[in-house]
């Protein structure tokens, strides 16, 4: 250990000699002293054994929303042990640390914790838990046990979200030559695989401009420009008025005596999505035998019309969705439907059963750990024909790294949505009636708190997120036009049900929300009235208040690893919060047991420690009112912290 210190302090006193500046303003002067020390040790999650090699960094909170910027950096020796010395007395200091074959880890779990110190001082015994990912694997194969070669297979994992499981997309792979598929890069959770069975159906009439997804305008316009009409995917008639498109999904069997096949969307462990079970992956797991078995079906048909103005009938293309699948987004359809001229639609070699059609501007989905690589890097599910001209993807997340990405169908300006049953002979004579999507509009109102420093723009952005978790109503968010009013905000789109606003940028947070001169602060905002909203006020502030402290057990020793949550003491609030409450947040605590929960809005709260055990437990329907109980009542005022201590407690 000496050698080691020495090592570290005699490589330091260069930099203390120096004198570092200051962390949190890098045009101040340097600082007058430099002889504090920060020392600890990296180990494994799961083994708790120290890690060597890994790069251990020393950064600094900076700007309105806590980021942390690295300053230095050095290497784990063979304990695992670090030390950075020669720092400058300050408050937000960070330690992160990092390793090929095991996830980023940073001091404090999945926030930073900032980490103080005086001058002259030494904080030991930062603990940083670095965990390795899992991974699972299986095999595809048909009714006759052959392998499926080259078919997609998408990562769900179960998610908790408002109270309720739900279901995240995650990575997406390709089989192999023996049908085998592997999935790694899993943080822990609960997965089920899925191989995807898009039966992309055009009318036969339908022009290759139109299964491209282009508009006869945007057809003639590209015609005078001198450029081509893209190239439409292989089709196959599935009978006199219907094509399905072959691209990248599971090839259905010939037909047998006269009748068409098809082989649906199919889960591991289950023919249905409610059915399926999902597998438990821990920290460094590795799952075999995930295995997804294709049984083909008999195909029917399913028609019918969608009635509504001519110009939204334009290009409309529908999506058929499995029972339960409203949650899998883009490529967890049993099939879509390219509508006609005249409003007809076909859905082609389907199986029976029973669904939802819909069309909407938005198509979105939650999606889980490491998701958002897959949208950019490796397997990519083809688009479907007529859904073209795809805006840009968004999304938000929770405090259990949940997002929510919505991607929006441009000029997409109406919705429908209906279930069905289709038997042995499928359905004909559907009826779509098209709704037109609603407009919510309003004002935007910095109020600055002057004991702070001013955020550098006043609010600009402020977006819509579904109280209940429903998916299918996106999440609609305000244009930014620089032509309109200062502070004048319009959000399109929206369809009928319940939704929060939400908004945080440039060190703004929303304090309040009123709407035709009502509350709607933390009261959902229901919009299934069909009408319009133009009289709303949405009122940001840059007060920030926390909560902080430390978590210890009967003897009074620091806790390591209890979870931390705050919720609201109105019980209105402890349901239909959505994907981000802002007054429900929770915190792990470091070996120290250190807690701090930023960002919260003003109010009444109650905070309660939880042991390890139940680090999962508030997520439970009926949590928060066994836990008020034993909870601890604290009200913040603007701009205020406060330091609670708890004592670690079981909800039973």
């Amino acid at each position: 250990m000496r050698g080691f210190l020495l090592c570290c302090i005699t490589g330091a006193s260069v930099l203390a000699s120096a004198q570092s500046p200051n962390p949190f303003n890098p045009q101040a002067q340097p600082a007058a002293r430099a002889d504090a020390a920060i020392s600890g040790v990296i180990v494994d999650e799961t083994t708790k054994q120290p890690i060597a090699d890994a790069v251990v960094s020393l950064g600094a909170m900076v700007g309105p929303r806590e980021i942390s910027r690295a300053m230095r950096h050095q290497f784990s020796d063979a304990r695992g042990r670090f030390v950075f010395t020669g720092i400058a007395a300050g408050k937000g200091y960070t330690i992160q640390a990092a390793k090929s074959g095991y996830f980023d880890g940073r001091y404090g779990g999945s926030h930073f914790l900032p980490i103080s110190v005086a001058d002259g001082e030494w904080i030991r015994n930062i603990t940083v838990t670095l965990r390795r990912p899992g991974s699972f694997s299986g095999q595809v194969f048909d009714e006759r046990g052959e392998p499926v070669i080259g078919v997609f297979v998408r990562v769900l994992s179960v998610v908790r979200v408002a109270g309720h499981d739900r279901y995240a997309v995650g990575p997406l792979t390709t089989t192999d030559d023996r049908g085998m598929y592997r999935v790694g890069a899993l943080a822990p959770g609960r997965y089920l695989a899925m191989v995807p069975s898009v039966q992309a159906s055009v009318p036969v009439s339908a022009s290759p401009a139109a299964v491209a997804g282009m508009t006869p305008e945007m057809e003639a316009a590209a015609r005078n420009a001198g450029r081509g009409i893209p190239a439409a995917p292989a089709m196959m008639d599935f009978d006199s008025i219907t094509r399905i498109s072959l691209g990248g999904f599971p090839i259905p069997p010939p037909p047998q005596n006269g009748r068409a096949f098809t082989y649906p969307v199919a889960f591991s462990g289950g023919a249905v999505l409610s059915q399926a079970p999902a597998v438990a992956i821990e920290s460094g797991a590795e799952r075999n035998g995930v295995d997804v078995r294709l049984e083909p079906q008999p195909a029917v048909r399913i028609s019918g019309v969608v009635q509504g103005p001519s110009e939204a009938l334009a290009g409309l293309s529908l999506r058929l969705l499995v029972e339960g699948g409203d949650d899998l987004g883009m490529g967890g359809e049993a099939g879509t439907a390219l509508v006609a001229p005249d409003g007809s639609f076909s859905f082609g070699g389907v199986p029976a059963g029973t669904y939802t059609i819909e069309t909407s501007p938005h198509i979105s989905s939650y999606t889980g750990h490491r998701s958002s690589l897959s949208l950019f890097y490796g397997a990519r599910l083809p688009s479907p024909p007529g859904l073209t001209g795809l805006s840009t993807i968004g999304g938000s997340s929770n405090e259990d790294a949940v997002g929510f990405s919505s991607t929006t169908l441009r000029g997409k300006t109406h919705w429908a949505r209906t279930s069905l049953t289709a038997g042995a002979s499928g359905a004909d004579g559907v009826v779509l009636q098209l709704r037109k999507t609603l407009t919510i509009a309003g004002r935007l109102v910095g109020e600055s708190d002057p004991t702070r420093p001013a955020p550098s723009e006043a609010p600009r952005y402020v977006n819509l997120e579904s109280a209940t978790g429903a998916v299918w109503l996106g999440a609609p968010r305000s244009v930014y036009n620089r032509t309109a009013p200062p502070g004048e905000f319009i959000i399109d789109g929206v369809m009928p049900g319940l939704y929060h606003f939400r908004g945080e940028s440039q060190g703004w947070h929303i304090t309040s929300v009123t709407v035709n001169g009502r509350d709607h602060t933390y009261t959902p905002l229901d919009t299934s009235t069909g009408e319009n909203f133009s009289d709303v006020v949405v009122t940001f502030t840059n007060a920030v208040q926390s909560i902080n402290g430390t978590v210890t057990d009967a003897t009074g020793a620091p806790v390591a690893g209890a979870t931390v949550v705050t919720f609201p003491v109105e019980p209105a609030q402890w349901t239909n919060y959505g994907l981000s409450p802002p007054r429900i947040k929770s915190a792990r605590t470091p070996s120290s047991g250190e807690y701090r929960l930023r960002t919260l809005p003003a109010g009444d709260y109650y905070v309660i420690a939880l042991p390890e055990s139940q680090s999962a437990a508030w997520r439970e329907p009926g949590f928060f009112q066994r836990a008020r109980g034993a909870a601890v009542r604290v009200t913040l005022t603007p701009g205020e912290t406060k330091t609670v201590a708890l004592k670690v407690t079981e909800v039973k």
